[in-house]
């Protein structure tokens, strides 16, 4: 939860594009794309004004209808590429 306060904080304009779901018995996996743009700190990065774009995908575990487990993997070396925090 505090890592995605984190990331609305650093990037208000945070969106994902959902570009399928697949779910079988009790687990649901979503890859999708997620980007914004840096208005805030991030990772000890200052405010930049860049714009990100990269891929994610979420894993999801459902139990008595809410969600009991949780994990996602963010292309984050893509990302601090384009914030320019790494070469690329």
């Amino acid at each position: 939860m505090q890592m995605g306060q984190g990331f609305r904080a650093s990037f208000p304009d945070l969106h994902r594009k959902l570009e399928a779901q697949v779910a079988e018995g009790d687990t649901v996996v979503t890859p999708l794309v997620a980007g914004g743009t840096q208005k805030a700190e991030f990772m000890g990065l200052p405010a930049s004004g860049k714009s990100f774009e990269i891929r994610a995908i979420t894993v999801h575990r459902v139990s008595n209808g809410k969600i009991a487990f949780h994990s996602a993997v963010l292309d984050m070396m893509t990302m601090m590429q384009q914030l320019g925090a790494i070469p690329t």
